[in-house]
């Protein structure tokens, strides 16, 4: 009878333990566990009556059964929610620390009866690295929680089983929590409508984690790609230019150009030094104040990864990127770093990938690059979202049916004005959004009684046609699709953000090629149909996925770190409130588990 009432109260304190556990806004000070009054006052009772299986002097006395048989009941019987100090993906993390826990058949996983377990420091030492990766480390307390398992075994320390299971999930939860953020993002992406509509793909952690060594799970679930690799590289090398100090800015009202002489010279020198774009000197104050040949390609160097006009002239676009302090290059590195995380961790063999901010299309395959071309994106009024869908059709020789809005903002004026528009755009107008109907004679329309939103214009395929003569179709409830332009000249622009939200193609005749090559179409067949009088559409043998995304932060095919204009205003968005731009925290993270 009285094992039975030693048993209820044992489950009793477990429960009692952990409801009187909560986040901490800032690391405890105390050097060992704190525990409850309620608790130690049952571990007395316990003792007095000699039960001393819970003491640190007979921990290892414990069968590994009965301390399975425990960190179950205190698992599954408590809400381990506590434990997590991350507010933004909390019940996400908990659940898949309940699952670490199952996956390892409830056993203790970072400390034994014994002591503290060689993993944990492994897994402690990859918290605080978590820099790498653009994280805090502060989010993941691994200090704390260092010095808390070396103070938990000391001699005079009279550590407990209770104690023991709550350093072994506090331990727990900040490897699940570093875990969750590199597989899936420490922030939750919002939803932007007409520019942001990609969710964030989660995927579970717990059982990579229970089926694979620290370093091992730690290198599954981070992301694979180059790009993410490469930034975080950049990422290294721009917190070491802070760390030498801020790099020296320029008026904005001045220009420098080669062959110039003048003070500014010097610190346009200084400053392209500072982050790399030009080799140190040893010249004199005389020679560094002429701007020779070698800080013109400089200045072309540091136009060209910034997305500027590469001509060697410091006018003010370039003043004010070269203005830009390092602490906002890196808070942007640390965004675009978080934007990858956001996406799945399988992209697929062979992809397509359209960075708006870049103006640029690339294929992939198997992370290799097959086909690049520039491209030209939404406007700021009509932006191009971000979004995932599957390439399924080319339509040869397209029409155009013209949107809506630019048909009763643009069109129907000019055909008001001048009943020939039509005949020179070869545009053919219509009554009814769908179906097909005669097409309407301009000169017999009454436009006093006509309902002019029932009115449809289509563009006929043709050299004139807005779309040129191929498109290439993905389903989705944005009508944004890939497709030629017959202004190929704006392709010669640096800043290519112009269009009313679809993508328009530098080389769309490459694209169809790469596309159909499995489906015996050749360039002269390609070229055949892209000057048809009725549209083609023709079916593709082999899907592919098609991400359209926004980095604004990127290392490019040449290896240098570049940056692009946030044309949508979406980094300020989404740099606000959720990460800390001075030290890239989660700002509603707490700092102890």
């Amino acid at each position: 009878m009285l094992a039975e009432k030693i048993k209820y109260l044992i489950y009793i304190s477990i429960i009692v333990l952990i409801s009187s556990c909560s986040v901490r806004n800032t690391p405890p000070t105390t050097t060992s566990l704190t525990i409850d009054t309620t608790f130690n006052k049952f571990r007395n009772q316990v003792q007095a009556k000699q039960r001393l299986e819970y003491s640190q002097n007979s921990l290892s006395l414990i069968p590994k059964s009965k301390i399975k048989f425990y960190i179950a009941q205190y698992v599954d019987s408590v809400d381990v929610k506590r434990y997590i100090s991350d507010d933004v993906n909390r019940t996400h993390i908990a659940k898949e620390l309940k699952e670490l826990y199952r996956h390892r058949d409830h056993d203790l996983i970072w400390v034994s009866t014994k002591g503290v377990l060689e993993n944990s420091t492994v897994m402690l030492s990859e918290l605080l690295t978590a820099n790498r990766h653009g994280f805090n480390t502060a989010n993941y307390n691994a200090t704390y929680l260092l010095n808390l398992s070396q103070n938990a075994f000391k001699k005079d320390s009279d550590l407990n089983l209770f104690e023991l299971i709550d350093l072994d999930l506090k331990m727990s939860a900040a490897y699940v929590t570093y875990a969750w953020h590199l597989s899936n993002g420490m922030t939750v992406p919002q939803i932007i409508q007409g520019r942001w509509n990609r969710q964030r793909h989660l995927e579970p952690v717990a059982k990579v984690l229970a089926e694979n060594s620290v370093q091992d799970a730690i290198a599954l679930l981070s992301p694979k790609t180059a790009d993410y690799k490469n930034l975080q590289s950049a990422l290294e090398m721009y917190e070491a230019i802070a760390h030498k100090g801020a790099w020296p800015t320029l008026p904005s009202s001045i220009k420098l150009e080669e062959g110039d002489t003048s003070s500014f010279v010097i610190t346009l020198r200084d400053r392209l030094i500072a982050s790399g774009d030009l080799k140190e000197d040893k010249m004199s104050n005389s020679e560094r104040s002429v701007f020779d040949y070698d800080l013109y390609n400089a200045v072309r160097r540091f136009q060209y990864r910034h997305g500027l006009a590469v001509d060697g002239v410091v006018g003010k676009g370039t003043i004010r990127a070269l203005n830009r302090s390092v602490d906002e290059k890196i808070a942007m590195i640390k965004l675009n770093l978080e934007r990858i995380r956001w996406m799945p961790s399988d992209l697929g063999e062979k992809y397509i990938y359209v960075n708006i901010p870049e103006f640029k299309l690339y294929i992939r395959e198997r992370e290799e690059l097959a086909l690049e071309m520039r491209v030209i994106v939404g406007s700021k009024d009509n932006n191009t979202p971000v979004f995932d869908e599957t390439l399924e059709h080319i339509v040869f020789s397209p029409t155009w049916k013209v949107p809506k809005s630019i048909t009763q903002e643009e069109i129907l004026p000019k055909i008001k004005r001048d009943v020939n528009y039509l005949k020179r755009g070869n545009y053919k107008l219509y009554k009814g959004w769908y179906g097909g109907d005669e097409p309407l004679n301009p000169d017999s329309i009454d436009w006093s009684v006509i309902d002019e939103n029932s009115l449809r214009v289509v563009q006929q395929p043709g050299p004139g046609n807005a779309l040129g003569r191929v498109k290439f179709l993905m389903p989705n409830n944005m009508s944004i699709y890939l497709h030629d332009t017959p202004a190929d000249y704006l392709f010669n622009k640096e800043y290519r953000a112009m269009s009313h939200g679809c993508i328009r193609l530098e080389s769309p005749d490459l694209l169809a090629e790469y596309l159909l090559r499995e489906q015996a179409w050749d360039r002269e067949k390609i070229n055949e149909h892209m000057f048809k009088e009725e549209p083609v559409w023709v079916g593709l043998r082999t899907k592919l996925p098609v991400y359209i995304d926004y980095r604004t932060a990127w290392v490019n095919k040449d290896g240098l770190v570049s940056f692009g204009e946030d044309i949508y205003g979406i980094d300020q968005l989404q740099a606000s409130p959720w990460i800390d731009k001075n030290n890239g925290a989660v700002a509603t993270i707490g700092q102890a588990p």
